[in-house]
């Protein structure tokens, strides 16, 4: 989540950092999504849109050191293998990944 005054490419550094240990040196912005295919209801009934900006990370400094409090499971996968297990919300944002990185050479 953001911070007060953060902007998106500054939550995603933080968060990075506080959840895998890493620091992301090459980057850039590959969508904002949006709209009813992100929709979500808690289990106490709230409704909420989520508004993910998504970054494709290229270089990083540092070593991987999970923060387990926040990160459940930790794994690299081959471009041509992503998952397809997802919660509905992150659903639409692999499908364009997918295309995205199936055409990298």
């Amino acid at each position: 989540m953001m911070e007060l005054g953060e902007t998106p490419s500054q939550t995603m550094l933080r968060e990075v950092k506080e959840e895998i240990g890493i620091t992301p040196t090459k980057y850039f912005l590959f969508n904002v999504y949006g709209g009813e295919e992100l929709h979500h209801t808690y289990p106490n009934g709230d409704e909420v849109y989520y508004v993910p900006s998504v970054y494709f990370c290229t270089e990083y400094d540092g070593q991987i050191d999970i923060d387990n409090k926040e990160v459940k499971e930790f794994k690299w996968f081959h471009k041509n293998a992503l998952p397809n297990n997802l919660i509905e919300v992150d659903k639409v944002i692999w499908k364009d990944l997918t295309k995205y990185v199936n055409n990298l050479k």
